[in-house]
């Protein structure tokens, strides 16, 4: 998970961790994809409104740094899906939540397959 508001992704992992999900945060982008380069994730949710980097332009150097191997990527944004989903989606995420995100809708995401 990709959040710059430590609050935030601290209690979205705690309920990603009780839901039995593997979690790890980073805070801004250069962190993100220096954890994914160890911690190989199935799923990164990230917000869009990170310092420096933008969560649009971290999700297309994820998308090109997976080389190959499966990564699903989920915009999580306070931005208005009406502006910014089709951005997020050409960016490489399959879905664009809006915060507070609904935890259900999250969980069942992650849980398929």
């Amino acid at each position: 998970m990709v959040d710059d508001c430590e609050e935030a992704a601290g209690l979205l992992a705690s309920l990603l961790k009780l839901a039995d999900h593997e979690v790890a945060i980073a805070r801004d982008a250069e962190q993100a994809l220096l954890s994914a380069a160890s911690f190989h994730p199935d799923c990164v949710i990230l917000d869009l409104a990170l310092p420096g980097v933008s969560g649009l332009e971290l999700a297309r150097r994820l998308s090109a740094e997976s080389r190959g191997r499966p990564l699903r990527l989920i915009a999580l944004s306070g931005w208005s899906p009406d502006e910014y989903a089709a951005a997020a989606e050409a960016a490489g995420c399959e879905q664009y939540l809006t915060k507070p995100v609904d935890f259900a809708r999250l969980d069942a995401l992650l849980s398929a397959n």
